[in-house]
């Protein structure tokens, strides 16, 4: 539905701002729950629930399995929150900026941040010894903005 629309635009006709919102708010979904950082939210909910643990007297032990505990359920309902924000923030915003077909519109959407977010997305989506895939999907990135960026005409 998203790759239609964007034909459809990219012929001048472009869709209206619903149209574009429908489409858009299951990839966004799916974009930034994938650049989430799990690792690193994980290791402070972690730290952050043993130190508490610790602090109230848990065996070192026990807080330890606590703050696994802890940032193992809070794991993905952060992730869930975090993919749902953005994607409602950044969802609104893109759909003007594809329905009107504005400059000032698109400029408003955080472009550099779903950049990194794309790019982190790719990052994590990468096999274990992925760093070379990463730096090929930034690159591969890196050259889609630039012709889509280029001016018309």
């Amino acid at each position: 539905m998203l790759s239609d629309l964007h034909t459809s635009a990219g012929r001048g006709a472009p869709a209206g701002r619903d149209a574009w919102h429908a489409a858009l708010a299951p990839v966004l979904l799916r974009l930034h729950d994938a650049a989430y950082d799990r690792t690193s939210a994980y290791a402070q909910s972690h730290t952050g629930a043993r130190d508490f643990a610790l602090a109230n007297g848990y065996s070192a032990a026990d807080a330890d399995a606590y703050g696994h505990e802890y940032a193992h359920l809070s794991d993905e309902v952060n992730a869930r929150a975090f993919a749902q924000s953005h994607a409602l923030a950044l969802g609104e915003a893109l759909s003007v900026a594809y329905a009107t077909d504005g400059d000032r519109a698109y400029a408003q959407t955080w472009p550099g941040a779903q950049a990194r977010a794309v790019v982190r997305a790719c990052a994590g989506s990468a096999p274990t010894d992925g760093a070379a895939a990463a730096a090929a999907a930034a690159v591969g990135l890196a050259d889609g903005l630039l012709t889509a960026l280029r001016p018309r005409g």
